[in-house]
């Protein structure tokens, strides 16, 4: 009797503890299935933008161009950004314009023969990952590319003056006195001027970054002051004077223009 007692307590055990490894292993598969779907299906990534508060204004024969400091923030997933665009909007008169993300500057500077430069990646997407935060030093460029078509003629009448000056034997002094004073020195400058979008004013940009299905605005203020606009003169000054400079291997002079940036 008492070794039937004792085989019926035995099986009890034996039935808890088969009971116990079949809840723990559910336990073990029904954890990371649960944490796969929460994050798959229910937790969403999601995009910050964190500004570093410093941009750059550019004037060229391309037109006018802006770089923007730009740090992204990752949350919950990794992110793949696919597109950014830009679209600026004048206070004055209500005049806006969209850019195109052209280029990627590198926000660590390196040395070259004595002279600091930053490395530029031609505009790709990229990855963030989860919780993590990603340098994006952006620069755009006038997204219908208007101005470059309007003033690529100009700038082609510029280089064959340079040509014809610098194979008529004149020095570099003497050719700079008659490109200044030609007619297509002229017309460029004009022309130039009107294609200006930087003008002393305030401005709202918006930028958009696109990844999976979802696009993410973030909106910005800065404004061009007396000062800055004045090294824009001078940067389209110089502009015009480069295909002059090429031509006779003078190194290049813009100024720096950089403005402070505000989310809005």
């Amino acid at each position: 009797m008492e070794t039937t007692e004792l085989i019926n307590v035995m099986t009890k055990y034996e039935k808890i503890s088969v009971l116990l490894s079949i809840v723990a292993i559910a336990i073990s598969i029904l954890v990371p299935l649960v944490q796969w779907i929460w994050k798959k299906w229910i937790i969403r990534a999601k995009l910050n933008y964190l500004q570093t508060g410093y941009g750059y204004l550019f004037i060229n024969q391309s037109g006018s161009y802006i770089r923007i400091e730009s740090v992204y923030e990752a949350l919950n997933k990794p992110i793949s950004i696919k597109e950014i665009s830009l679209n600026v909007v004048r206070k004055r008169d209500n005049q806006q314009r969209n850019f195109s993300w052209v280029a990627f500057t590198s926000p660590t500077n390196m040395q070259f023969v004595g002279a600091n430069a930053s490395a530029v990646e031609i505009a790709h997407p990229f990855r963030i990952e989860a919780d993590n935060v990603f340098c994006a030093f952006t620069e755009f460029g006038e997204a219908d590319q208007n101005a470059f078509r309007t003033l690529l003629p100009y700038y082609e009448s510029l280089k064959n003056k340079a040509k014809e000056l610098k194979d008529s034997g004149l020095s570099y002094d003497l050719a700079i006195e008659r490109y200044m004073g030609c007619k297509e020195y002229n017309q460029a400058s004009e022309k130039l001027k009107e294609e200006l979008f930087w003008v002393i004013d305030k401005y709202t940009a918006t930028i958009t970054a696109a990844y999976g299905k979802t696009k993410e605005d973030f909106i910005l203020t800065f404004e061009v002051t007396t000062e800055q606009f004045n090294l824009l003169e001078k940067n389209m000054k110089e502009s015009i004077i480069i295909p002059l400079k090429d031509t006779y291997g003078i190194p290049r002079a813009m100024q720096t223009v950089q403005i402070h940036i505000d989310t809005k």
